[in-house]
């Protein structure tokens, strides 16, 4: 099983295909809910927007929170939290576009590499 699954997704209506890979993970990452309206349209930009400034908002409060914490533990966190923070946003905004592909009637299949 791979920790970034591919996914393929049909419309049986018009043919076309559309995929889910590697890269639309990184992408997702680092533009979060644009990357949903763009790849999948407006039906679940909102919730991809509301998990972004989660996201954000968690990595802003940090800096505040990681005081609490031993010092020797303190660079740890911070040097962590980040790409933490930017894997948990690529796998929301991947499951707000499956979501929205399978609303509107696509069928979708997870891909093997």
């Amino acid at each position: 099983m791979a920790v970034f699954p591919h996914y393929q997704f049909h419309n049986g209506k018009t043919g076309k295909v559309s995929t889910v890979g590697g890269w639309s993970y990184l992408a997702a990452a680092l533009v979060g809910s644009i990357y949903v309206l763009l790849k999948a349209g407006t039906t679940q930009f909102l919730p991809a927007l509301v998990w972004q400034l989660a996201c954000l908002g968690g990595l802003a409060v940090l800096p505040f929170v990681v005081g609490y914490l031993p010092e020797s533990f303190q660079l740890l966190v911070l040097l962590l939290a980040l790409p933490g923070a930017l894997v948990v946003q690529s796998f929301l905004m991947i499951g707000c576009v499956r979501r929205s592909y399978r609303a509107r009637g696509w069928g979708e299949r997870q891909e093997d590499d």
